[in-house]
């Protein structure tokens, strides 16, 4: 797998502990029809309230969306969520909608379900709602 990122940003922290998911979220890049898949990875913000001890260094931003051409694997940069969320560790694409779900981890806060809106072109994602999970 190679991921194309101009000028890769340090904060982003591919090899620890992050969550992938990509579940039928296509859009049509610069190859149209080619079949592209949106990939969120999110990332660990802070460590201080996790119950394990992750190696590697916290994240400035929380999320980040890549385009995957699933023919030869390679992966570009598409979009850095703004929004601060603390550790979206659990990430689930909506079936049918452009929408995806993250819930946040912590031993010393209530976790939060936050919902975002997916643009299928850029990758952006825009908060849209934040539940209270505790």
């Amino acid at each position: 797998l190679k991921a194309i990122v101009p000028d890769p940003p340090a904060q982003v922290p591919l090899g620890f502990s992050s969550t992938m998911a990509s579940q039928g979220f296509r859009h049509s890049g610069v190859a149209a029809g080619m079949g592209k898949q949106l990939i969120v990875v999110s990332c660990y913000t802070r460590f201080d309230n996790l119950a394990h001890g992750p190696r590697g260094t916290e994240a400035k931003r929380s999320l980040y969306t890549y385009s995957m051409d699933p023919a030869d694997g390679q992966m570009v940069l598409l979009a850095i969520t703004q929004d601060e969320v603390m550790n979206p560790a659990f990430s689930r694409f909506h079936p049918r909608k452009n929408l995806l779900y993250t819930c946040t981890e912590s031993v010393a806060e209530n976790g939060q379900i936050v919902t975002w809106r997916v643009c299928p072109e850029t990758g952006r994602l825009s908060k849209l709602a934040s539940s209270d999970a505790g």
